[in-house]
Parts: C-alpha cells; structure tokens; sequence
C-alpha cells in the first residue's frame, strides 16, 4: 500500500478545518460578539410609573338615555399620556345647566371615564301631574280624526265640547242633535304626548282636558250615551281666556285671617251659682178703717155720746 495518497488525504482534510475557522472567524465576527454580549448578565431596568391624573368614572353600566348622576359615578386616575379631552374630574360638574340634566349620548361602560363629548344636557322629565291647574281634574275623552279636529288639537289648546245624541226618526244631517257643553276648556294631553310645543297633525284616540269637578261628572256621563266633538279654539281667542281666567283668579277675595280674642288665652271662669229668685209676696192690703158717726144715748134725764162704726163699704164685718 502506498503511503503517498493517505498523506495528502491527511493534509487536505487538515486544509479544509483549518480554512473553515478563519472564514466563519471572518464572515461572523460582530455576532459571535453579540452572542457573549447577550450571555453576560444584565441587570433588569426600572421602569418609571406613567404620570396619572384624576378622572371620574362610570360605578356601573350607564345605558343610552339614562340621566348621569353622582350616584352612577366615582372618582379614579388615567394615565396622562392617553390624552383624554376635558375628562370629568368631580361630581360636581354634572350640576344641571339652566335647568337641564345630564343624559348618556351613548354607552357607557364601568370603569370608563365620563367625558363631556358623552353627555347630552336635556330638561328634566315631565309628568302630567305637574300641569294640572289647581282646582282642576285630569279626564280622558275618547275622540276620532273627525271628532279630533283631524288631529290638529294638541297639548296647551282651548276647545269646546259638543255633545251629539242620537234623533229618533231624524235623517242625513238631522239624525243627530248638536249641543253645547263646555266651552273654552284647556287640553292637557294628547294620547301620551303632554308636551306643549308640539307642532303639526298627531292622529289620536284620546284627547285629556283640564275640568272641575262638576265638570268632569258632566263630561265622563254624557261621553257614555252619546258622542263627544271638539271644537278647536283660535290662538288669540285663547289667550283671552287665560287672562280672564287670571283675572278672575286675582279678582277673588281671599279669607279673612280670623282674629283671636285676647280673652281667648284666657281660663274661661267657674261657673256661678246663681239663686233661684223667690217671687215676693204681696203685702197684705191692711183694712181700711170702718167710717165712724156719733149717736146720742138719753137714758132718763142723762144723754151720752157714743161712736159707732157706719155698716158699709170699707166697714168691718
């Protein structure tokens, strides 16, 4: 066997390792660096807590619509750096504003910050309770597009209750008998809707006025046996009506404060005892005295004078 190709087999294999080191020595050099960089230890760095700032924060779920209040809200911190615009800061500032309150725009989940861009200020909620003049009833009457006015009698009008009955034997235009009941009354309500403002036709089946008493008897009993109509009432004749309705609200006297007697405050006193009156007798008439006369006696020689009483009215018996 010759030993002259074992030896360059040898020397070739001892080429080739020797030429990979230096290459991968330098083809890597900044990555074998990298790599003791990254096995030497390291000393963790300190992060820097974010700078906060106060925010007020929904307690719970506020749904669409719903009024904000401080009893749905609570103070908490966000981070500066998230940039909100003009968060709310304190419960205070859902004050209301010229009578409105503060309503959700939209949801608002727990937790989320309560932002001026979600909150909508809208007056207060009213009830029907709240425009009952005093002295008056509310009191439903059921009407049609023709008995309605077409719809056209909304809340804050003034209209006149007609009243139609059935004529027995009467035909066409006659078959019903037209009759006036109440005149100048004030509508509250239109089915649901009491908002005054209201603009336009709103179909409906239920007209709510504003009635007395004796009114409301009046009403409710002829709305069982016959049929309701209204007529609706101009605007200017309306406001004549509330003047003198104010006027004459003015007008009546008010009562008198009754004046308490300084006696009053006073223990009444005991009770006398008073005596029973005895009727006086009536004096005894004393007798008059008898009338009287002298009567001369002789007896013989001698004559002597007596008195005598005279046998009469007034004499003694």
């Amino acid at each position: 066997m010759k030993l002259a190709p074992i030896i360059s087999l040898g020397v070739s294999l001892l080429l080739g390792v020797a030429a990979l080191v230096i290459g991968r020595g330098w083809l890597f050099p900044e990555s074998e660096k990298a790599g003791a960089t990254q096995a030497a230890p390291t000393r963790p760095a300190v992060e820097k807590a974010p700078a906060m700032q106060p925010v007020l924060v929904a307690r719970s779920d506020i749904e669409t619509g719903m009024m904000v209040t401080a009893d749905l809200v609570e103070a908490g911190e966000w981070p500066l750096a998230a940039g909100l615009p003009d968060p709310l800061e304190d419960a205070s500032q859902l004050a209301p504003q010229d009578g409105a309150m503060p309503v959700a725009r939209g949801f608002i989940a727990a937790g989320e910050p309560i932002l001026p861009a979600k909150l909508a200020y809208q007056p207060p909620r009213r009830y029907l309770a709240q425009d009952i003049p005093e002295g008056k009833r509310a009191a439903s009457i059921s009407v049609t597009l023709e008995t309605g006015v077409a719809g056209f009698v909304l809340p804050g009008n003034r209209v006149d209750i007609n009243v139609f009955e059935p004529n027995p034997g009467g035909e066409g235009p006659d078959a019903f008998e037209a009759e006036p009941l109440l005149k100048g009354v004030q509508v509250l309500a239109v089915d649901q809707n009491f908002e005054a403002h209201a603009e336009g036709a709103m179909p409906s089946r239920t007209v709510t006025l504003a009635l007395s008493e004796d009114e409301v008897l009046k009403v409710t009993s002829a709305a069982r046996d016959s049929q309701l109509g209204l007529a609706l009432i101009g605007d200017d004749e309306a406001r004549k009506l509330e003047k003198a309705e104010d006027a004459d609200d003015r007008e009546a006297p008010e009562p008198k404060p009754v004046r308490t007697s300084r006696t009053a405050s006073r223990p009444a006193p005991e009770p006398r005892r008073v005596k029973r009156a005895v009727p006086a007798r009536a004096p005894t008439p004393k007798p008059r005295p008898a009338a009287r006369t002298e009567i001369d006696v002789v007896h013989g020689t001698e004559k002597q004078t007596v008195e005598t009483p005279v046998a009469g009215e007034g004499a003694a018996s």
